[in-house]
């Protein structure tokens, strides 16, 4: 994948997980773990809409690890992050090793499925 498409797939996961998080703390049920995986599918769906668009072909594996890889750290600095400035997670390293490890298999598993949808959206048109 390209660094703009990584960018945004970065920048993606943050502002969803933020938002998610926002609204299930309004909702008075403060799972800072479903605001993580939450993210992660939604990068993941930016990320296989991102590479599809511009490679009509189904994904190697190393670019589902990249994108794994980059959706973990992005997943590990946000939540170090807003713990440090809110302390959203009553159990940081629980909370941390299931957001980080689901964050990471999310694109791992969905990402063909992901592929095989939008390919066939393309060709419905």
């Amino acid at each position: 994948m390209k660094t703009s498409e990584l960018i945004n797939v970065a920048l993606t996961y943050a502002v969803v997980v933020a938002m998610a998080n926002l609204v299930l703390n309004l909702l008075h049920y403060g799972k800072p773990d479903i605001a993580l995986i939450v993210g992660a599918v939604v990068a993941t769906e930016v990320a296989a809409w991102s590479y599809q668009k511009r490679v009509s072909r189904m994904a190697t594996s190393s670019v589902k690890l990249v994108v794994g890889a980059l959706v973990a750290v992005v997943c590990v600095i946000q939540s170090l992050a807003f713990q440090y400035l809110w302390h959203w997670m009553s159990s940081l390293a629980v909370h941390l090793a299931v957001g980080t490890i689901a964050s990471f298999l999310v694109p791992i598993v969905f990402f063909d499925r992901l592929q095989e949808r939008i390919a066939k959206t393309r060709n419905d048109r």
